[in-house]
């Protein structure tokens, strides 16, 4: 610890900021005037203006020394670091359940009726589990716990793992068989109080019983410093610290226990029997381990209690309503530390935030102009130097430059909320030029470039990739700067949910939202702006607007020469003919552009049998494939390369060249529109299929997922995507599970979407096994291509 002086130490001349920049100045000066320059006092304008700039440079110094969370602090002083794609260490470190043990500990913490809990792996063949619950003997309602655990589970769940609520098995309590009575005789020191060493004895041994297990609150021990950041990271709970000993339950091990409570000097019996006996043990069994669960029977009076207590060779008396009020106490007061049932309640305890220091709002963006500082007679000069209509003169605009600077590295510490946020909307004052550049006082720096650089430091921050283009090379739909920092951002936004736990899998008894989906669906969707909506079905995009989508597939082969028929004479594509065609973006509303699309529609030709080629819906996103060619006098044809039939096709007739260029930027874009909204992926757990005569393997292999997506969008039709999409997926699932990848048509996702909907909906109301059969086949035959419809 560093130590406290009484005096505050003067800074030496070598030290100080301005002595510094005064010195290095004349020193310059000096030098570069050589003989000519004499005079260095401070009555020399240069002199002047030198000391003058020399404290705007040192003040700057200052307004820039703050430390970075100041500069990031709101006016109400308050400090979002989450704004920043700076997460909380609770929010972003992994600890989400992945053993046995974890689903204990996550248990234990969630429902504080439960004093232990066994719970075991299924066998290969099935994934699922099993667990026992060990509850209080204190007779609480316990008739809706089976339900919550088994739907806080769900919530909890990885890819592949189930339980079935008839797999939760609550330990009977009341049955005389999982009884132990304790008999026992025991020396107290002198002046200990008989029923409270009594009660203790019974609180240790009941605490024994169910594991020893320790459950802490963080927001009441932490700030004891008897626990570190670190060991409350190594756990399941994001405020809660379960801890499970091993314990050899046996008689022996207890009795240490026993022996060191506060007031027992010493035991001259002490042993269980089974079952509550109240008279003779004779023919009783006695038990001397306690694994397999068992219950402290507790006496209700002096005839039931077999525990006798002595001092000095005389018996005590024991208070028997004053021993269970107390014994009731203990429990009552570990409950209360313990933390209630808080799922979705919102309201954690975010510990490490406490730890955050503070920031400070510093109002430290406004410059006075170095001009301002000089004496009247300077500034008198410098207003009659100025010209009729106010343009300052030499002097003046010289020192301009000054101001200039200073003011571009204030405006540019002003703008690092706007330029570090990846809150969606979160402009500010930051105004940015088509070209990605800042407009204003700022100077030329791209503010895209900028703010890529940031998020490329946050995806090493957290070890993921928000830019797969970078590593993987991935074709992408050339979106614009503006639009790849905007899902970059939304992406890093649920970092904390895509790396708690990459192999979480979706609630199937919850409501099915955008929320409600497996971690590495959520993961792909974000990285690659897919669908995540699962209410919205991608394979009736197409037919919502009116469009069939001609197959790519021999049986396809007819329609497609049908409109092939307006192929382009490819005499007439000669370079005197033709011109390529500028991509132009024009702003519109939804409004504007809905319009604008119903007239596209109605201009061209192609739309007149509302039949698209692959070629044209894959290929039309680029505008490189679109040509403008001369037909003959003030006739012109819109025409587009097909490049998987090798072909042009003639799209669009005008006398107007200006309206087909138009015409082709309003295509592409209605085409980009449409790839992109047809795209989704959906997982499907084997683990979750029941047994069917139509599809033997699914349940034999439960560790197996399969990826379903459209083969009829530009990117998912390309085998280098799809090749990048498996190595993603590869890197992002766990490594017992295998996977695969499925690509359907529209016809087949338009079924399967509508089998999966029927499936999930009769998974979440436990339908009979019949009806999941029925829908299981239905969705599983567009896989497997085996479709029977009538």
């Amino acid at each position: 610890m560093e130590e406290k002086k009484l005096y505050i130490e003067r800074e030496g001349p070598d030290g100080a900021l301005y002595e510094k920049l005064q010195r290095n100045t004349l020193d310059e000066l000096q030098r570069l005037s050589g003989e000519v320059w004499t005079d260095y006092n401070p009555s020399d304008s240069g002199v002047t203006a030198a000391d003058i700039v020399n404290y705007a440079l040192t003040e700057l110094d200052y307004k820039l020394d703050f430390d970075l969370r100041d500069y990031l602090t709101d006016e109400d002083g308050n400090f979002v670091p989450e704004r920043y794609g700076l997460f909380l260490p609770e929010a972003v470190y992994p600890t989400a359940p992945v053993t046995t043990e974890d689903y204990r500990k996550l248990l234990l913490a969630e429902f504080p009726e439960i004093e232990n809990t066994e719970i075991k792996a299924g066998n290969i063949w099935t994934g699922r589990y099993s667990m026992t619950l060990y509850l209080s003997p204190f007779g609480e309602n316990t008739s809706e716990l089976r339900s919550r655990v088994f739907s806080f589970f769900h919530r909890h769940r990885n890819l592949c793992e189930n339980l079935r609520e008839e797999d939760i098995r609550i330990y009977d309590n009341t049955s005389p068989e999982n009884e132990l009575s304790l008999f026992s005789e025991v020396e107290l020191e002198t002046g200990a109080d008989p029923t409270l060493v009594l009660t203790r004895i019974y609180w240790k041994i009941l605490r024994y019983l169910a594991g020893s297990v320790r459950i802490r609150r963080l927001d009441r021990n932490y700030r004891s410093g008897n626990v570190s950041i670190e060991e409350w990271m190594d756990g399941t709970g994001r405020d809660t610290d379960v801890q499970i000993p091993h314990q050899k339950n046996t008689q022996e091990e207890l009795f240490a226990g026993l022996c060191g409570i506060d007031g027992v000097k010493s035991f001259k019996t002490c042993y269980f029997v089974k079952g509550n006996t109240v008279e003779d043990i004779a023919g009783r069994e006695t038990v001397s381990s306690f694994s397999g669960g068992n219950r402290l029977f507790i006496p209700r009076n002096r005839r039931e209690l077999k525990v006798r207590m002595y001092s000095n060779g005389t018996e005590l008396t024991v208070n028997m309503e004053r021993f269970h009020a107390e014994l009731q106490s203990l429990y009552f007061a570990r409950k209360d530390r313990q933390p209630k049932n808080r799922e979705g309640d919102g309201n954690r305890s975010e510990f490490s935030r406490s730890l955050l220091k503070p920031g400070v709002y510093r109002d430290v963006w406004e410059h006075t102009p170095v001009s301002r500082d000089f004496p009247e007679m300077y500034r008198s000069e410098m207003k009659r130097s100025r010209s009729p209509e106010g343009v300052p003169g030499t002097f003046e605009a010289y020192l301009g430059l000054f101001d200039r600077i200073m003011e571009r590295g204030l405006e540019e510490a002003r703008q690092l909320k706007d330029l570090l946020s990846i809150l969606s909307g979160e402009g500010g004052t930051m105004r940015i030029g088509k070209d990605g550049n800042a407009v204003g006082e700022t100077g030329e720096r791209n503010v895209f470039a900028l703010k890529n650089r940031y998020m490329d430091f946050l995806d090493r921050l957290y070890d993921v990739e928000s830019s797969p283009e970078k590593v993987e090379g991935v074709a992408w739909y050339d979106p614009t700067e503006e639009e790849e920092i905007a899902r970059r951002a939304r992406f890093l936004r649920h970092v904390p949910e895509l790396t708690e736990c990459r192999s979480r899998a979706c609630d199937i008894y919850g409501e099915r939202d955008a929320e409600n989906l497996p971690v590495i669906k959520k993961h792909l969707s974000l990285l690659f702006g897919l669908n995540m909506d699962e209410s919205l079905s991608v394979g009736n995009v197409l037919p919502g607007h009116n469009l069939i989508l001609m197959g790519d597939r021999e049986e396809g082969k007819r329609m497609r020469e049908r409109m092939n028929s307006m192929l382009v004479d490819e005499r007439m594509l000669t370079s005197k003919h033709t011109e390529n065609i500028p991509l132009k973006e024009q702003a519109m509303t939804e409004d504007e552009k809905l319009a604008a699309y119903n007239q596209m529609r109605h201009e061209l030709m192609i739309f007149n049998t509302n039949l698209l080629s692959g070629g044209l819906f894959r290929g039309g996103i680029s505008i490189h494939n679109y040509r403008l060619v001369t037909a003959g006098e003030s006739e012109y044809l819109l025409v587009f390369r097909n490049e998987e039939e090798e072909n042009w096709l003639n799209i669009g007739r005008s006398n107007r060249k200006e309206r087909l260029a138009e015409l082709a930027n309003l295509l592409r874009r209605y085409l980009l529109e449409l790839n992109r909204r047809c795209e989704a992926v959906y997982v499907l757990e084997h683990s979750l299929f029941v047994h069917s005569e139509k599809y033997p393997g699914l349940t034999e292999e439960p560790f197996n997922v399969s990826f379903v997506v459209p083969d009829w969008t530009s990117r998912f039709h390309s085998e280098r995507f799809m090749k990048s999409l498996d190595r993603i997926i590869c890197r992002l699932l766990p490594a017992h599970i295998r996977y695969d990848i499925h690509r359907l048509n529209v016809q087949q996702m338009q079924y399967f979407e509508a089998a999966y909907c029927d499936w999930r909906t009769a998974l979440a109301e436990h339908a009979p096994e019949a009806e999941l059969r029925q829908c299981q086949d239905a969705m599983v035959s567009e896989l497997t291509g085996r479709t029977e419809r009538i």
